[in-house]
């Protein structure tokens, strides 16, 4: 159980997948045009890299290159998004993007990413042993134990839940100063319609 548990919590590498197609500046200029402003209104800098995802979603991230100690910003904007809101209310979410830059939520966000993926491997590591447990004192053990790892995963997952909502809510506050309350507003509302659509349509097919 306890080389279980150690194996389980070796960081892994974590190799970065590209999420969809990479955005030029090129051949999109009145998207980039609308980053450039985002970013000199927070004197942040542009994200290194923009893709296409095939999401109802936005997000952004930091990845530090192969043998480089700069970290390179990466973007990523859903298709879907590019079709139901107005050029204001995705003005409204790419400046909610840049928060989490401007308040450094990027360097903070996936440290906790990796430690509920090392907690999660360990559960189900130590799931995986339990049929191999004989010994009456052993199975004793392994039960106070897992009940201990399981105990110990929703209190992490809760605390970390309630702390993360902070940033999102000073995500969305820095957001409508800069594109304003009402885009802000009726963006996320078609955002969640949006989505609710988009997973229906996946379920029915």
């Amino acid at each position: 159980m306890a080389a279980t548990m150690l194996w389980s919590l070796v960081p892994r590498r974590n190799k970065f997948q590209t999420p969809g197609p990479l955005l030029e500046r090129a051949s999109h200029p009145k998207l980039f045009a609308e980053l450039n402003k985002i970013a000199s209104f927070l004197n942040e800098p542009v994200p290194h890299e923009v893709y296409l995802i095939p999401e109802v979603n936005a997000w952004v991230t930091e990845r530090r290159g192969i043998l480089s100690f700069r970290k390179r910003r990466i973007l990523g904007i859903g298709l879907p998004l590019l079709s139901v809101l107005t050029v204001s209310e995705l003005r409204a979410v790419l400046a909610h993007e840049f928060a989490h830059y401007y308040a450094g939520d990027t360097r903070l966000g996936p440290i906790v990413y990796r430690t509920r993926i090392a907690m999660a491997r360990a559960l189900e590591n130590m799931a995986s042993i339990g049929k191999y447990v004989r010994w009456i004192l052993a199975q004793a053990i392994y039960i106070s134990v897992m009940w201990i790892l399981r105990w110990y995963w929703k209190l992490f997952f809760r605390l970390t839940q309630l702390v993360s909502r902070r940033p999102e809510y000073r995500a969305d506050e820095l957001a409508c100063y800069i594109a304003g309350t009402e885009a802000m507003s009726t963006g996320l509302k078609k955002i969640s319609a949006s989505a609710q659509h988009f997973l229906f349509i996946g379920k029915w097919k």
